[in-house]
């Protein structure tokens, strides 16, 4: 183990209608000490800072979380802990590079949920830079595949001695519930525009299409190839040896792993730290080696960091569009249009916003929702550069708002496309029957009870909104026909809901390139410098991270985004009750409602 010891040498506020407002800030001013101290840690291996002048080693603990927007804000309290935007950390990488205070990279700990091939991919092309100047060392412990995947382009990679290694390939999967719904009295149809369009398929089967099979086959294939090869290259390990063991051998004992080729030593962690002491430079008070967390380095510690205002005159913008495309929904967690199109307004107006950068996360969702933030983009990309950047899912109603942009690029695990359209109408009658319920009315027309929860649609009533389906689908080929390019004719042999991966997306057109989001952002800074004269072009992240300030506002206006989930983990359980009828009655009004869809046909989880 003396190859680590030579690879380090020379290198609270109002709280309105509660009536208990002075526990619940005393309880909130408790979790935020909790949030703004998680990145520490306590005082032992890999989880606390050094105060040692030595040079120190940044630890990327991979249960942090690693998300798609900008770092910070009040709502880690809410997310349980400390995050780390992805454009951050991937920028805590490169500065550590060229920092003397940084002497290596350690990579430990296990992905807490979320992290994507995609992601992965990105971060190890960063890490591999970083690699040319300085070593990277990997410790895990019982590593599964995504740990693994992102670990192998270390310079060495070590496993605790029991430890177990997962190798398994790759498992797509969706629930249906189908059945379930038919049990309880519950009744779906589904209409759809395009045979490969299967979302719905969820709600009325217990399995997947054939058509559906086949497609996702295709995606899971593709990413399997690419993990592979980038194992084999990392690792020098021949890809058809790789796939024998994922088939004979997927959970291997620590050293059988390291017999196969897969780690570099099977190492105590006590060990870990002692020849992590560069010339045996042990830090006494933290009780392990002189050490950084990246969420401190990303996060915490960048002088770039400016509160209240902007200083440079020129910047790229990068927003972050992440989770379901939702007409109004939960800041933090869905695509609202009712958020995000003032906020292209306001890009659309800054002078300062030379550029900006779509970095979009997304399966879709709402038609309605995609088509007014994607006429945003339009009047946006008329006035200034806007760039698409696809991380692990960028489908249906996410490539619905992308088709404005003039330039598109994805990752090389990047999954996209899904170009059709559904509707859902659900149905309860039965159910309600089951418990003695039964329905009466009048009606003056003969559609005006149409998408009540009270029977299922009729054959012409299905005709009907089949109609407003085939108008969705009708536009969304259009969109995509006229912002790629690309004959109509040939969109529409491409679309029908099918997904592609990112190499199959570039064969046909629908991407420009294969980039990471930090080559466009760079490449995009040249031009703005190129085209400003500006020597400093500053880089800003949006949605902005929320501040206190938002927080208490939204316990007055009992509003969205945090009131909902800080009623839950602060109040007492009577203010929970307090009811809200509007919004409960706008719930089930739209649960009834039959509602045109741009969705993938699956949820993509399959490094964890």
């Amino acid at each position: 183990m003396g190859f680590i010891k030579d690879m380090f040498k020379g290198c609270a506020a109002s709280m309105a209608g509660c009536g208990c407002a002075t526990v619940a800030a005393i309880v909130l001013i408790a979790a935020l000490s909790a949030v703004f101290n998680s990145g520490e840690g306590s005082k032992r291996a890999e989880k606390g800072d050094s105060d040692s002048g030595s040079p120190r080693v940044l630890v990327v603990d991979l249960s942090t979380p690693i998300v798609e927007k900008p770092s910070g804000g009040i709502e880690n309290i809410f997310a349980g802990g400390a995050q780390i935007g992805f454009y951050d950390f991937i920028s805590a990488i490169k500065r550590a590079k060229t920092d003397k205070k940084i002497s290596a990279i350690l990579i430990t700990g296990e992905f807490s949920g979320g992290a994507g091939a995609e992601q992965i991919w990105e971060i190890s092309k960063a890490l591999k830079d970083f690699k040319t100047a300085k070593p990277v060392v990997a410790y895990l412990e019982n590593p599964e595949l995504g740990e693994y995947y992102l670990a192998s382009c270390a310079t060495k990679i070590y496993i605790a001695p029991m430890g177990e290694f997962e190798f398994k390939g790759i498992s797509i999967k969706n629930v249906f519930i189908g059945n379930a719904l038919k049990k309880y009295g519950v009744d779906a149809q589904v209409i759809k525009a395009g045979k490969y369009k299967s979302f719905g398929e969820i709600f009325v089967s217990d399995k997947m299409s054939e058509e559906s099979r086949q497609n996702i086959s295709q995606i899971a294939d593709s990413l399997w190839k690419n993990i592979v090869l980038e194992i084999s290259q990392n690792r020098n390990l021949p890809a058809e040896k790789l796939r024998k063991i994922a088939s004979e051998t997927p959970v291997m004992s620590a050293e059988k792993a390291k017999e196969l080729g897969f780690f570099d030593g099977v190492l105590p962690r006590d060990v870990l730290i002692e020849n992590l002491c560069p010339d045996g430079n042990f830090d006494e008070e933290l009780g392990s080696f002189p050490q950084k967390s990246m969420y401190d380095y990303a996060v915490r510690e960048p002088k770039s960091k400016i509160f209240g205002g902007f200083e440079y005159p020129n910047a790229v913008a990068i927003v972050y569009l992440d989770g379901t495309i939702v007409d109004e929904g939960e800041r933090g967690r869905d695509i609202s249009r009712r958020d995000y199109c003032p906020l292209l307004r306001e890009l659309r107006d800054d002078d300062s916003v030379k550029a900006v950068i779509l970095r979009i996360n997304s399966g879709g969702g709402s038609a309605f929702a995609s088509e007014q933030i994607r006429r945003e983009v339009e009047l946006l990309a008329a006035e200034k550069p806007v760039i698409a950047s696809f991380a692990d899912t960028a489908a249906s109603g996410a490539y619905w708002i992308a088709s404005s942009c003039p330039r598109i690029f994805a990752g090389e695990n990047c999954i996209t496309g899904s170009i059709g359209v559904f509707g859902v109408s659900f149905s309860a009658g039965k159910l309600a029957n089951d418990f003695g319920i039964t329905f009466d009315g009048v009606k003056t027309e003969k559609f005006a009870d149409m998408g009540g929860l009270s029977r299922p649609l009729n054959a012409e009533e299905l005709a009907i909104v089949q109609e407003s389906v085939d108008f969705a689908y009708k536009r969304f080929l259009g969109l995509v026909s006229s912002g790629r390019k690309i004959p109509l004719p040939e969109v529409e042999t491409l679309a029908e809901g099918k997904v592609y991966a990112a190499s199959d997306a570039l064969r046909l057109r629908l991407i420009d390139s294969v980039s990471t989001l930090d080559e466009i952002v760079e490449k995009a800074k040249r031009d703005v410098k190129k085209e400003s004269g500006a020597k400093r072009v500053e880089v800003r992240q949006y949605p902005r991270p929320a501040t206190l300030s938002d927080l208490f506002m939204s316990f007055e206006k009992f509003e969205e985004p945090f009131v909902k989930a800080a009623r839950g983990k602060f109040l007492p359980a009577a203010v929970n009750e307090i009811p809200q009828k509007e919004k409960a009655v706008k719930r089930l009004k739209n649960s009834a409602k039959s509602q045109t869809m741009a969705e993938m046909p699956f949820i993509l989880e399959v490094l964890n």
